[in-house]
């Protein structure tokens, strides 16, 4: 099928309305990200880090993995200590997926964290960082 008339090169397609921006859009400050994410995340996100993975049980640090994504909804209390691998494989074939491949209720664990966060915190500060139990290989829900 031929055109019966030939396509013209023009110039780029010109707007008739302006767009109804009020200003060039702005980068992301990433000094002010990253302390936006502290203060929500900062203590328990390092604490979380220094344990070892809930799910295999490998020695930290370890990434802090959101069971409740943050645009879910997800803060602090929503982080579990999941090694490289076991967080790469969580994302991989979804929540759902994994607690069912490892045998673990991640919600249930998350709490359980949070629980343990909150003892710890009525602590007085001279024992509250304190972690006898990452010489053993073993995260606080195992005593």
């Amino acid at each position: 099928m031929e055109r019966r008339t030939p396509l013209r090169r023009g110039g780029p397609i010109q707007r008739k309305t302006e767009l109804r921006r009020g200003g060039p859009i702005r980068r992301r400050n990433p000094e002010r990200a990253a302390k936006a994410y502290a203060r929500a995340f900062g203590d328990k996100a390092a604490w979380i880090r220094s344990l070892p993975c809930s799910t295999c049980r490998a020695p930290g640090p370890s990434d802090p993995s959101h069971v409740r994504s943050r645009g879910a909804g997800g803060t602090a209390a929503d982080l579990i200590p999941q090694c490289r691998r076991c967080h790469q494989r969580y994302h991989q074939i979804g929540a759902g997926s994994f607690a069912a491949e490892v045998g673990v209720d991640l919600r249930d664990l998350a709490a359980s964290y949070e629980a343990f966060w909150q003892a710890m915190q009525a602590l007085p500060p001279a024992l509250r960082h304190r972690r006898p139990w990452t010489n053993r290989g073993q995260t606080p829900l195992d005593r």
